[in-house]
């Protein structure tokens, strides 16, 4: 089972890191809104050597979750045949970068697909955040990171996926990219929490 939940945020915080610990607050807030909507056994979230966060004691479940001034996001996967997951997301608001620093950004960080992505694109802005959140997304696959991936990783290469063995999906909410990175011996398509139905 594949999971994408989403809320959009309306927070007022008095500062930046009081405004972050409310996005993450949402965020975690929606694992668990899943997790009881699943009926997943209670189990303590503790994070690798790099920083993932996981259940310990839910070998069959992967989370990720991400969030931006706007959104909360958590991409939650379960698998019934006692496989391990591995999931990855990530959401950002469409850059405000001018074109000269789209342009500096990308020849210094993305790959050379990535960079002809964002040339040929009638929107810049909207074709350099998608490459991003692309790249979040595969990093938290992963779980080494951003900077493993920043230059080394070419999301836009024709085999990526085939390589990684990985699929991306591409969500957007008005002004806001979303990136779901999965394996791709997972074929489903995410459902809503909304969509499911609890037991009383």
């Amino acid at each position: 089972m594949l999971i994408l939940h989403y809320k959009h945020l309306h927070l007022l915080p008095n500062d930046r890191r009081a405004l972050r610990d409310a996005q993450s607050e949402a965020a975690h807030k929606l694992l668990f809104e899943i997790a009881d909507a699943l009926h997943l056994p209670p189990s303590p979230i503790v994070k690798t050597d790099k920083g993932r966060p996981y259940f310990k004691d839910l070998p069959t479940v992967d989370f990720s979750l991400s969030h931006t001034e706007d959104l909360a996001v958590c991409a939650l996967q379960k698998c019934e045949n006692g496989t391990q997951p591995r999931i990855g997301v990530d959401a950002e608001i469409c850059t405000h970068f001018s074109d000269a620093k789209i342009t500096s950004f990308s020849l210094r960080f993305f790959g050379k697909h990535e960079q002809h992505h964002i040339a040929r694109a009638a929107d810049r802005k909207s074709a350099f955040t998608e490459i991003f959140v692309r790249k979040e997304a595969y990093a938290k696959y992963c779980g080494n990171g951003l900077g493993a991936h920043l230059t080394g990783t070419d999301t836009m290469e024709p085999n990526f996926e085939e390589i990684t063995g990985t699929r991306f999906l591409s969500y957007r909410q008005k002004n806001i990219f979303i990136s779901l990175c999965l394996s791709q011996d997972c074929a489903e398509e995410p459902i809503l929490l909304s969509t499911l139905k609890t037991n009383p």
